[in-house]
């Protein structure tokens, strides 16, 4: 039985446990948030120990792996009090509020010896690795461009809403487009040359837009909104064919292949959810001994993180830890 103690108890937080409920080889032993009252909730709801301090559940030797599942502020300071007691970290997504952060916690990572990861569940999914193998196996020809958008309205008008809170790390980058820019650099690297605009209201990113150039003549070109609706759908355009992802494309099921060579369906048919997959592949792995995911590596996060803050350079934004 592998043991988890998770690191808040809304949210996400609660998405992830449902889907871990009925694995019959992870159990969620123990549970923190700041709202004492949230963590009696969900640790009655999934059988867990609640605890007041993160300091005491902490020192709950069942644990095997912490999973923050906290607003992206929290991330850093979470991350860091388990690493340092050499314990593995499984971090949701977007890693730090800057690249210092995040590079700081790799290093102690590195230090102790200690799993961690960035709970990038997109790539834990085999339908992304068939558009790549697609791509690379050169089924659309030549890329010419890649488009893909995240836009989902969120409660916007709420001042104190966490995703429009600057000091929350509010804003669509963190929690939206940071699916389209992670998508377009595991399909083709590092960009040469990178393009922000935003709409920005309460100093945060409402509306943002992003044009990757690579050496090679591919563009990509990525949006993400917190208030309207988008397609939330991907397509990649070759000489010669064209891929596309339906709705929810960072966690698609299922890719649409169309090329001169046929056409092709992909579909996941593997009977396990998709963050069930993703603590699945982590807790083998930490009980394998390694200290960096197979599936979503230091290098991948710390460029993303990079290109992250050179988009926040160009459109200003800067959250409190970045001044």
């Amino acid at each position: 039985m592998f043991n988890i103690g998770f690191v808040g108890s809304k949210g996400i937080a609660i998405t992830v446990a449902k889907e871990l409920k009925n694995n019959k080889d992870i159990n969620i032993v123990a549970v923190y948030s700041r709202s004492f009252e949230h963590c009696q909730e969900f640790a009655k709801q999934f059988g867990a120990t609640p605890y007041k301090t993160y300091e005491d559940m902490l020192e709950d030797k069942r644990i095997n792996a912490i999973y923050v599942a906290t607003p992206h502020r929290f991330h850093y300071s979470y991350s860091k009090k388990a690493l340092e007691k050499h314990i593995p970290v499984i971090c949701e997504k977007t890693l730090t509020l800057n690249l210092k952060s995040a590079e700081e916690l790799f290093e102690i990572a590195k230090k102790n010896n200690t799993y961690f990861v960035e709970a990038m569940w997109t790539w834990f999914n085999p339908t992304a690795y068939k558009v790549k193998e697609w791509i690379d196996n050169n089924k659309i020809g030549k890329v010419k461009t890649f488009k893909a958008d995240f836009s989902l309205p969120s409660i916007y008008a709420a001042k104190k809403f966490r995703l429009t809170d600057l000091n929350s790390g509010g804003g669509s980058l963190y929690d939206l487009g940071i699916y389209p820019v992670t998508y377009a650099y595991r399909l083709f690297g590092y960009p040469k040359s990178i393009k922000a605009t935003a709409k920005m209201k309460r100093d945060i990113d409402f509306q943002l837009k992003v044009i990757f150039e690579y050496e090679n003549g591919i563009k990509a070109y990525l949006t993400s909104a917190i208030d309207r609706f988008g397609s939330i759908a991907a397509k990649v355009e070759g000489t010669e064919g064209k891929i596309k992802l339906p709705m929810m494309f960072h966690a698609a099921r299922k890719a649409k292949l169309k090329s001169k060579q046929g056409n092709q369906i992909y579909k996941d048919k593997e009977n396990i959810l998709l963050y069930e997959r993703e603590f699945v592949i982590a807790s083998q792995e930490i009980q394998e001994g390694l200290i960096e995911s197979r599936f979503v590596s230091k290098k991948s996060t710390l460029d993303v993180m990079k290109i992250l803050e050179e988009i926040k350079s160009q459109i200003n934004l800067k959250y409190p830890d970045d001044r």
